[in-house]
């Protein structure tokens, strides 16, 4: 995995803006591995460790989210244990087989690519539909439409335990009254937010920059930021 700098951080930002976050995570993964692609067909689950990944490289390794308790509404705190999730899985076998309700079923992890075709494709259906390769029971094909819901179900589950990063939560617990809850970790959205956040500042100090001196955009964003933020001391001495 490669690290964008800044100038490509915030060329993918800006590109970026108007896009679901499947497609924003596919445009920050392909700037990381350049020299792959077949991005789109990686399980959701590796999508999400390489996007953790190359947050830790970006933001550092210590994320701390925020939550309002359902019961009481007090903001509670969290340190997400970024580490322990890396730990959580590697890339899963794409491939499995399930038998459920007499059915052989045979079916793959959820992709990115299975994700788009669901929310963005000319015929839009459930995800979990597109997962299903083949099913047959006693040597006759059965559409996955045909599938009884014990058996979707048994597919939904056996996803999870292949693939447990590609739907991240974590248990809460509210200091304030004690309430106990789920809440779901989407990490394209927060990486999204941090970068929008360091794409903001960038800009500040490039206009600031580029008003005081007249430089171009180019030549302050391949200036550390170190050099540019001795520039922008010096204009406020």
């Amino acid at each position: 995995m490669r690290t964008p700098g800044t100038a490509e951080l915030l060329d993918i930002w800006d590109v970026g803006q108007p896009l679901p976050p499947a497609r924003r995570a596919l445009l920050l993964l392909s700037a990381a591995y350049p020299e792959r692609d077949d991005i789109a067909s990686w399980p959701l689950g590796y999508i999400n460790r390489q996007l953790i990944v190359l947050r830790q490289r970006l933001f550092g390794h210590a994320l701390v989210c925020l939550a309002d308790c359902p019961a009481c509404e007090e903001v509670v705190e969290i340190e997400m244990p970024m580490d322990a999730l890396l730990n959580a899985n590697e890339m899963a076998d794409a491939t499995h087989r399930i038998r459920s309700e007499g059915c052989d079923v045979r079916f793959h992890l959820p992709t990115a690519h299975d994700l788009l075709l669901a929310t963005e494709g000319t015929t839009p259906g459930c995800l979990l539909a597109r997962t299903i390769d083949s099913a047959c029971r006693d040597g006759v094909d059965v559409a996955p439409a045909e599938l009884g819901e014990a058996t979707l179900a048994a597919v939904e589950q056996a996803i999870e335990r292949a693939d447990p990063l590609a739907h991240i939560a974590f248990a809460m617990t509210c200091p304030a009254c004690g309430h106990e809850w789920s809440t779901d970790l989407h990490i394209i959205d927060v990486l999204w937010a941090e970068i929008g956040a360091c794409a903001r500042r960038v800009l500040s100090e490039v206009g600031r920059l580029a008003q005081a001196f007249g430089w171009r955009e180019s030549d302050i964003l391949a200036m550390s930021s170190t050099r540019r933020n001795h520039y922008l001391e010096w204009l406020e001495t």
